[in-house]
């Protein structure tokens, strides 16, 4: 895709342009062929004149890294039918870090309190501490008292965000860690976790 903007130069820093993308931060600053003067360079959004006309705005792609928190409230583990393992689908939250890069792109109205970010996909990496509740009917009867025990969960995450709304695809695995744990029958068997979020504006104190 190759996106046209009407750039626009002058020498003079301080202008104020009332609708301009962002009036103080400059698209790029170049001197001339004396180099005694430097010219400012900015893109403009046109207002909508009538109700009828569609709203103009500049749509910029960007990327960034993000570090936070993410959580997985579905989760389904694959079974193994030579060990007469079943399939497993749970619904309790896991949580952990997360980092990964984003990628998207942000609208900019002559508004600029309608500026928001459209359309985004992220990949990344998730770790976290886990409990694993072992017994006799997941350990094929090894076990015959039930304990809870530590693990560690490792996964690929992918999102996809649109505004806000948001869905999550996820790709892991539990690693035992402590005492009886590593007879579980789902030890670091592939799971796949999936998750719907939506973000309320008026509770997350900021805009986009």
């Amino acid at each position: 895709m190759i996106d046209f903007w009407g750039i626009t130069s002058n020498p003079d820093p301080a202008q104020n342009c009332a609708t301009c993308v962002k009036a103080a931060d400059l698209l790029g600053d170049h001197p001339d062929a004396t180099g005694t003067k430097t010219y400012y360079y900015y893109t403009t959004v046109g207002k909508r004149k009538q109700l009828n006309t569609a709203v103009s705005y500049v749509s910029i792609p960007y990327a960034a890294t993000e570090i936070g928190a993410a959580t997985v409230p579905f989760k389904y583990r694959f079974g193994n039918t030579s060990k007469i393992v079943s399939n497993q689908l749970l619904s309790d939250i896991s949580a952990g870090l997360y980092i990964g890069r984003k990628w998207g792109r942000t609208r900019f109205y002559a508004d600029k309190e309608r500026n928001h970010n459209s359309a985004a996909f992220t990949i990344g990496f998730m770790l976290s501490p886990t409990i694993i509740s072992i017994d006799s009917t997941n350990t094929r009867n090894e076990v015959k008292t039930k304990s809870d025990e530590m693990g560690i969960t490792t996964a690929l995450a992918t999102m996809y965000s649109y505004r806000d709304i948001s869905f999550g695809l996820f790709f892991g695995a539990d690693h035992p860690v402590t005492g009886r744990s590593g007879r579980w029958v789902y030890a670091n068997k592939p799971w796949i976790g999936f998750g719907l979020g939506y973000k309320l504006s008026m509770l997350g104190g900021g805009k986009d």
